[in-house]
Order: structure tokens, then sequence, then C-alpha cells
């Protein structure tokens, strides 16, 4: 008996521990060395004795050199522990009655790179300690790694989806994947993988649709014979249908998935070939995507969220402080951008901006508490986003202070016009709980000259909102700002 059916003896009296029937040694052997799949046993000091032939195809390495090597010399030294610990358990017994759940081990190839593979072990009933490994590219599982990552690290969501199609074309790399979504603007997109514009739904097509139909019925559709379809059928019309066949795809399988930002929800669109599985052998690929593909909406959805209220003033309603001076910014690049000298000399134009601060705000949280305040704060609010003309900016910078810029090329009069009406809009009484609440707003108004930073027109504003206050409040002042 040579060394490999000796150890496909081994491996048939492993098995029987787990499952019944008795298989020929030889047959087994033969069969462990045809397969792609990576069979090796180990001995107790994790020197492996015994690999098969898969080790070249797998790994690049040859099969006769690995042999009397320890593991650690191809296990990846972050795995190397876990890897050593895993197999004293099941060499100890841990797993002969219930077998280990495989794990992804990073292993090295013989051109240096790393492959994560998915291992399972078992002690070998010889008795001398050796264990029997079982490898193999764990796609699956690699592919939620990788996936996990690009959500946790924040990648890009185009990139995140390609990930989700990734996970349909490992298992059936014959067949057409798309993903159609709206973007955070709510515009159709599809990303996709291996299909024509047409197939993805990018090309207008007249009839009906699978992306269609699951969006009016919110259920998932499958289509097994595109050619023998009914010229009326509601999910595949005549141009799509002949857009599928001269792909060379025969069927069709669309899925919803609930999108938290949009109620129509996204959807998987895979085009079957006609030398793979029907529709229904493809439901553990399908219920694989649409868990990554909720999981992908579903983070979007909550840094879209974040996003929104780092832009937006929760009390108010207007932009937040970090959000106004992120306005002020992309003005000032388009002032340069709109300059002589395309950039790089000073802008065209400078910016107007305001400084707005309530007078008498400090009374009413004392009088009536900060209930009633905040209902001024909403106001008051409301009441400047009103009057301020079309193209400008109101921002809450703290407290009861608000700024507001000026569209482009708002001259001295124009900014000055709007801090009358703010003065004017704010002054008139405020009805709380049956009371009318009166509080004032002091304006400072800037306009500042080409090229000067808008934090600079904006402190120069903040210094004539002070010259109002110290003048009566209930007013506005133009500082004429330089340099």
């Amino acid at each position: 008996m040579d060394d490999a059916e000796a150890v496909a003896g081994d491996h048939v009296a492993a098995r029987s521990s787990y499952g019944h029937g008795a298989l020929d040694p030889v047959t087994f052997a033969a069969t462990v060395a045809g397969s792609s799949d990576l069979t090796f046993v180990v001995a107790a000091d994790t020197t492996v004795t015994w690999i098969s032939d898969a080790v070249a195809d797998l790994l690049g390495h040859d099969p006769a050199d690995a042999v009397g090597r320890s593991i650690a010399e191809y296990v990846h030294p972050d795995d190397i522990g876990r890897a050593a610990e895993v197999v004293a358990l099941a060499a100890a017994g841990a797993f002969d009655r219930t077998p280990i759940t495989p794990a992804l081990y990073r292993v090295r190839k013989a051109d240096g790179d790393w492959v994560s593979l998915e291992v399972n072990a078992a002690r070998s009933p010889t008795g001398d300690g050796s264990m029997v490994l079982m490898a193999r590219v764990g796609g699956d599982l690699v592919l939620a790694d990788r996936l996990l990552e690009a959500v946790t690290g924040h990648q890009p969501f185009d990139t995140q989806v390609d990930l989700v199609l990734e996970m349909g074309r490992w298992r059936h790399p014959s067949d057409g994947y798309a993903i159609r979504y709206r973007d955070l603007d709510g515009v159709p997109r599809a990303r996709t993988s291996d299909v024509t514009p047409a197939l993805a739904g990018l090309d207008r097509l007249d009839g009906p649709t699978p992306w269609d139909r699951v969006r009016a019925t919110g259920t998932d559709q499958m289509v097994d014979d595109v050619a023998g379809l009914d010229p009326d059928d509601e999910v595949i019309g005549p141009a799509l249908a002949a857009a599928v066949l001269d792909a060379g795809y025969s069927g069709c399988i669309a899925a919803t998935v609930p999108d938290p930002l949009h109620p129509e929800g996204a959807c998987i669109v895979i085009w079957t070939s006609a030398h793979g599985p029907t529709s229904a052998g493809h439901r553990y690929a399908l219920g694989t995507m649409r868990r990554a593909l909720t999981l992908v909406l579903q983070q979007r959805a909550q840094l879209a969220q974040l996003e929104q209220a780092a832009r937006i003033d929760d009390l108010t309603g207007v932009a937040s402080r970090a959000r106004f001076f992120e306005v002020l910014a992309v003005a000032e690049e388009a002032g340069r951008a709109d300059g002589p000298s395309g950039g790089s000399g000073g802008p065209a134009v400078g910016h107007a901006l305001l400084y707005v601060d309530l007078d008498g705000f400090k009374a009413v949280n004392d009088t009536l508490g900060h209930r009633a305040g905040d209902d001024v704060l909403r106001e008051t609010a409301r009441r400047i986003a009103a009057v301020i003309p079309d193209g400008a900016t109101i921002g809450r910078l703290g407290g009861d202070e608000f700024a507001v810029l000026c569209p482009a090329g708002t001259a001295e009069a124009g900014a000055a016009d709007v801090a009358a009406t703010i003065v004017s809009a704010v002054a008139a009484p405020v009805p709380i709980a049956g009371v009318e609440v009166a509080v004032g707003a002091s304006v400072g108004v800037a306009v500042g000259e080409p090229g000067q930073r808008p934090q600079a027109v904006l402190d120069a504003a903040d210094a004539a909102l002070f010259e109002a206050k110290a003048d009566g409040r209930g007013r506005w002042r133009l500082a004429r700002t330089r340099g």
C-alpha cells in the first residue's frame, strides 16, 4: 500500500465518526487526488506528512517540497496562532462529535501572495495525534469579509455594490448581473457585471422590464425561458427579450431590496445562462446578494442621516455652523475660478455677509424658559429665510446668532436692503402659549473686496454688529472692509 492509499484509509476512518457506509481506499485516494480542494495531513508537531496534488494548482507549491515542512511556513503570521490552537483542539478530540466550523486562514502562495482558504479539520483515527485538514478557496467568506471591510471602512458606495455583484458572480460565473438603485439625489443608477446597458436598464426600451415589475409589485420575478415568452408578457417585453437572447442569456430573476432612502427600493437582476441552473437554482446566491445589498443600503442611509445632521441645525432647520463655513469656502473657490487670471489671481467679486444677533433673547429664556426660547429661535430662522433673496444661504452660528451669505455680486446697497428687511421681520412679536414675545435683531453688514477671505468679511460684519448693538439695538450697520 502506498502513502496515498494509507492516508485514504485514514480519511475513510475519520469520516466514519461522522457518517455511515464504506468507501474503497483506492477510490477515495483517486477522488482526493483529482479534487480541486486541498487535502493534507499534519502531524502533532504541525509538520505536513502528506498533501494532495491540488496544492500545485491552488497555491503553486510542489507537493513533494511541502511534505516535511511545518504549516507555520505557509500560514500568515497573524493567523498561525489561531490555526495552531484549532489543530491542538482537534488533536485532543474536541471536534470528534461536533465537526469544527470551517474558518478562513491566509496561506502563502509560491509567488509570495496570500490567498484566503476555508479550512476544516478532523483528528486522524490512527491515534498518533495527526490531523486531516481540508482546504478550499472560501469565495463566499472571502467576499463577505471584503464587503465587511468596505462597509466599516466607508469605502465608496459603488465599490460596495460591486462586491455584492461578485457574490453572485463567484457562485454562477456564466450569468450576468445588474443592481439598480437610486443615488442620494434620487437619480436612477446601475452597477453591472457582464451585461449590456440594455440589460441593466440604462438604455430606454419600450415594453415591460423586470425592474419595473419588481417596483410595481414588490415581489420577486422569475422567467426561465425568455425565448418562449408570450409577446404580451408583463415582465419582459419584446425589445428586452431580443436583447437578452442576443446576449446569450435564457432567463431572468429580479428581486427587490429595501432602501431606507427610497420607498421603491433597489433591484437585483440576474440574467441566467442556458448552461447554468434555473431561476430556482439561484436562490442561495440571490439570498446572499440580497442580504449584502440590504447592509450596504442601510449603511448608506445611516451615513446620509449623519451627514444631514451635521449639515443642518437640528433646532432651526437652517445650515449648521459647519455647513455655513463649507458654503463660504465654496463661494471663495467660485470667486477664484471667476477671476481674471483663471484662478491664480483674486476673485472678480467680493462676498456680502450679514451677521445677525437677537436683542432681548436672554430675557425670554429667563422668564419663559428654554422651550419658549427654542420656539423664538425657530421662528426667527423661518422669518430670516423667508425674506433673504434667492441664492442666499442662512446659517446658525450658535446660540441666538445667525449669518447670511448673499448671492455673488451683491453690492452694499443690496446687502443693506436685506439687513433692513431682516430687522423689520424679526421685530414683529412672536406668539407663544398665548403670550406675545417681543424680540428684535441687530445686524452687521460687510461687503468684502475682491480677493478678501470670507472669514475676514464675516469678522468685519461681526464688528459692525457690535456697533449696531452699541447704537441702541434693533438696527443694522455697514462695515467697509479692506485687505
